[in-house]
């Protein structure tokens, strides 16, 4: 797969959220980096839970500008999180196979990544992906 065809893809996934695309673009060993998560989760099920939960989270999400070097992407976002304004980069590497091996996510400000990292951490910890004890 090109990386057009990545991308195309990917805002497929994303922007029109169709999930189950998510199942062709991840690889079974992605390592998802959150800014509300102190260490990375591993794998493609929680990864793909994750996006999902975000996805349904974010409210007038919009992409504005993508950088590529090779194979990996920067993606320049903006949304809503409870009318709180936000933005953020996603940073994508593809392995050989054109999947996406590591993906990490940066949002500011801090207000309303708290609210995200409130929201997020009770959602994974309803699907049992983290402890309750947090």
């Amino acid at each position: 797969m090109s990386n057009a065809e990545f991308l195309s893809q990917w805002h497929k996934a994303v922007v029109d959220k169709d999930y189950d695309i998510l199942d062709d673009l991840l690889a079974e060993n992605v390592e998802f980096h959150s800014p509300t998560l102190w260490k990375p989760k591993e794998g493609k099920d929680i990864t793909k839970y994750i996006l999902m939960v975000i996805s349904q989270l974010f409210e007038d999400f919009k992409y504005h500008r993508q950088f590529e070097l090779d194979s990996s992407f920067g993606l320049e976002f903006s949304a809503k999180v409870e009318g709180k304004a936000l933005k953020g980069i996603d940073l994508i590497r593809l392995n050989d196979e054109g999947k996406i091996e590591h993906f990490e996510v940066m949002i500011r400000p801090l207000n309303t990544l708290n609210l995200i990292f409130e929201k997020m951490t009770a959602e994974l910890q309803a699907a049992g992906f983290l402890p309750k004890d947090l």
